[in-house]
């Protein structure tokens, strides 16, 4: 056990747990360092932000240290669909990508036996 749970003074009396029903699940980001993202990394069930974010910090931080710890109700996170329209691109945008350009075809005629012995016979003197 660590020092930091050894000073924790425990209440004492009774300790009542309310209904199921009470808990909210909230959507847990963590972010390792400074210079990396949050990442979604589970859920926890809690009655309120603050529990949330305490069971997130012990459950989530106890394996390694965090520089950044965000709850999230579940109720406030909007995700969109694959098959939803709103994020594919609505225009052709191909271009910008390599797989648009064919140089496979392009090297291989370099690389053919003649342009390489034309390219040595050339270019390498000169330097």
């Amino acid at each position: 056990m660590s020092t930091a749970r050894q000073d924790v003074k425990l209440p004492t009396g009774e300790f009542s747990v309310g209904q199921e029903a009470d808990l909210s699940d909230f959507e847990v980001f963590v972010q390792l360092t400074r210079k990396k993202a949050l990442e979604h990394v589970g859920t926890v069930c809690a009655k309120d932000k603050s529990m949330a974010l305490r069971f997130a910090c012990e459950h989530y931080g106890r394996d390694q240290p965090c520089y950044r710890v965000w709850v999230v109700p579940r109720d406030a996170v909007a995700a969109a669909c694959a098959e939803s329209e709103v994020i594919w691109r609505l225009s052709d945008q191909s271009y910008r990508e390599a797989r648009g350009y064919h140089v496979a075809e392009k090297w291989r005629k370099v690389r053919s036996k003649k342009d390489y012995e034309q390219y040595h016979k050339e270019d390498l003197p000169d330097t």
